[in-house]
């Protein structure tokens, strides 16, 4: 079953990619030049929080896994895709991290900024570039969806679980090697 929430005016706040939980995040994005026409990319390993209207959204999926939710509750995306359609313009940093040291690099797309403009801020690493971190800011006043497969996400009521199984995933992409993106595969 695929879920789709409209996250807009809320990312930062609904996509928990800061690691503070430890979990770390990966994304999957496509940087070229036109990207701040149709931006959308690929989050790995994020927790969405839960507030009263996601909750009541995903209730009404009529599926016993989403049963009972409340704020507590700890939900983990292993996947999940991102649109934020036509943007304004966004910034991208880079760097390396102590396993693999590189110079930080950056990137924008210009824009201008006005009064109603909302920033959205994003972290994790390049799934395509091992050990490289990557902070994305978005403007954008645009419509945002979060898309994922129920198969894809996972319910934790208790923090040592949640913890343990933080654990197997990041050991799980922690690889030297390269591995193969999926930005070009994006399924809408």
């Amino acid at each position: 079953m695929k879920i789709k929430l409209d996250i807009t005016k809320k990312v930062t706040e609904t996509l928990d990619t800061s690691g503070i939980s430890s979990l770390i995040t990966y994304i999957d994005i496509p940087l070229y030049r036109d990207v701040c026409n149709d931006l959308k990319f690929n989050l790995f390993h994020f927790t969405l929080n839960l507030d009263n209207e996601i909750i009541s959204v995903l209730n009404k999926k009529d599926n016993p896994k989403f049963h009972n939710l409340n704020e507590d509750i700890i939900l983990l995306i292993k996947q999940a895709h991102v649109k934020f359609g036509k943007i304004k313009g966004m910034d991208v940093a880079m760097f390396g991290t102590n396993k693999k040291p590189f110079e930080s690099c950056y990137q924008t797309w210009p824009y201008n900024l006005d009064k109603k403009d909302e920033i959205y801020e994003i972290y994790g690493f390049s799934i395509n570039l091992p050990y490289g971190g990557m902070v994305l800011n978005i403007v954008s006043n645009n419509p945002v969806t979060v898309t994922f497969e129920l198969n894809e996400c996972e319910l934790y009521t208790e923090y040592l679980a949640f913890s343990n199984r933080t654990s197997q995933l990041n050991a799980l992409m922690d690889t030297p090697l390269p591995r193969k993106g999926q930005s070009f595969i994006i399924k809408n």
